[in-house]
């Protein structure tokens, strides 16, 4: 049951139907209005300003873009990762007017999401913080950020009963796959 949702305000709305992994019946793609609309206000108005703040700090505290400078900044990002996430999670609740489920999210779903992150992240902001000039790494980090916001949309609005790690395969497996399918068929 818990593998069966997925991130709707990720996909066009379609009249494409796609098999659950369960194979008891076809899901509905569809487009989520008031979704996209939380998780843009949580983007424009939480996640952006946070990134600006963290991106402007590492720079100050750990200036340049050596080696050792972009292991430090990919470590504190790192570090700092929970509290991103936490304060998606929990700014998207509260207007979902879910508010009294925000500290069973968290205990639940951050660490999960963190691990994944850890997976992308590193990779992508090193290659952000030793190549891409200062002034572009925000415009870098964005566009690998929408990326990771399908996932982390996923990750805030899964419902409770899902395991996060299956839900993170199941994402991984049948979400991501489904979109690159969706393209190639638009190619043709």
């Amino acid at each position: 049951q818990g593998l069966e949702h997925r991130a709707r305000d990720a996909s066009p709305p379609s009249s494409t139907t796609s098999p659950s992994l369960s194979g008891d019946h076809p899901q509905q793609w569809s487009w989520n209005a008031d979704r996209s609309r939380i998780m843009t206000t949580t983007g424009f108005f939480i996640s952006a300003p946070w990134s600006h703040i963290q991106y402007q700090l590492f720079e100050r505290f750990v200036p340049g873009n050596c080696g050792s400078a972009v292991a430090k900044k990919v470590a504190l990002s790192a570090a700092m990762a929970p509290v991103s996430i936490s304060l998606l999670f929990a700014s998207v609740l509260v207007l979902q007017g879910e508010s009294a489920k925000v500290v069973d999210k968290l205990s639940k779903d951050v660490l999960p999401t963190w691990q994944v992150g850890a997976l992308y992240w590193p990779m992508v902001l090193s290659v952000n913080f030793r190549y891409v000039p200062i002034r572009h790494r925000p415009l870098v980090a964005a566009l690998f950020g929408s990326v990771w916001s399908v996932y982390s949309a996923y990750m805030a609005n899964k419902k409770e009963e899902e395991d996060p790690v299956v839900a993170a395969s199941s994402f991984l497996e049948n979400d991501v796959g489904s979109a690159g399918m969706m393209m190639e068929q638009k190619k043709l």
